[in-house]
């Protein structure tokens, strides 16, 4: 078998080639930032099962901790156990920058001598994972995100009566801060979050002041144009009749 010395390092010894067991530990652990890579090597019974993790806090969307389990060998794992070397610590954003000669200058042992003379038609099916795996990833963590679009108060719907009973209650301004606490909480469970979290946004009450309702902005509303405007809007409208006091006004803690 015609190789270079770091070839052969790499199909004696990979360095991300892991087993089932270990690929199940991955599974126990996996969180939203993990992911899983099936890939069917084309005109074989090759398959790559790739694990790993997107560094979701960082704008490059780099890939970590990225491993295998495959049930091919020689010079196609080697090449496949380095490709995943140069996977790891990328962003994922220019996976389709990678290229074999890029791999193969890699692994050469000199500049005139090929790092693999064998089986040189594998190589490209193997490396056809990455812009699967490109694909994968964006679809995976970099979905289209929805137009930003405000709740619209004509969209609120309770034609009974208001979740505050005056004639159970006495008026709003009238409660204790715990008290008054409930009730916002309870008005925002019924007809607030759920219109933002449908956009991944949702408020929460900070305090109360006299008839300001100090609110703060969670997820997609802390960075949303609208939030300040008409999302504020929407949410003092429905504070108003739902807590029967026209006079209550909705502002946004400045922290």
């Amino acid at each position: 078998m015609n190789t270079s010395t770091a070839l052969s390092s790499r199909i004696k010894a990979p360095l991300y080639s892991k087993s089932n067991l270990e690929r199940d530990d991955f599974f126990q652990k996996a969180n939203a930032s993990s992911f899983v890579f099936v890939y069917e090597i084309p005109h074989s019974a090759g398959i790559v099962e790739l694990f790993g993790e997107v560094d979701l806090t960082s704008e490059a969307r780099k890939l970590k901790n990225v491993q295998y389990i495959t049930n091919i060998s020689g010079i196609p794992l080697g090449f496949l156990d380095t490709l995943i070397g140069f996977l790891n610590d990328g962003s994922m954003f220019t996976l389709d920058q990678l290229s074999v000669r890029e791999i193969e200058n890699y692994l050469r042992d000199d500049n005139t001598t090929s790092a693999f003379l064998d089986e040189t038609s594998a190589i490209p099916r193997i490396f056809g994972l990455v812009p699967q795996l490109k694909k994968y990833l964006m679809e995976r963590f970099c979905r289209v995100e929805k137009e930003q679009v405000s709740p619209d108060v004509r969209d609120y719907e309770n034609v009974g009566e208001p979740l505050l009973n005056l004639k159970e209650n006495p008026n709003f301004l009238a409660m204790d801060l715990t008290t008054q606490l409930n009730f916002i909480r309870k008005v925002f469970a019924a007809y607030i979050s759920p219109a933002l979290q449908e956009d991944e946004g949702d408020v929460e009450c900070v305090t109360v002041s006299g008839n300001w309702i100090v609110v703060r902005f969670k997820g997609a509303c802390q960075t949303c144009g609208m939030s300040h405007t008409s999302t504020l809007n929407f949410i003092t409208k429905i504070v108003r009749r739902e807590l029967c006091d026209s006079d209550l006004t909705v502002i946004h803690d400045i922290e």
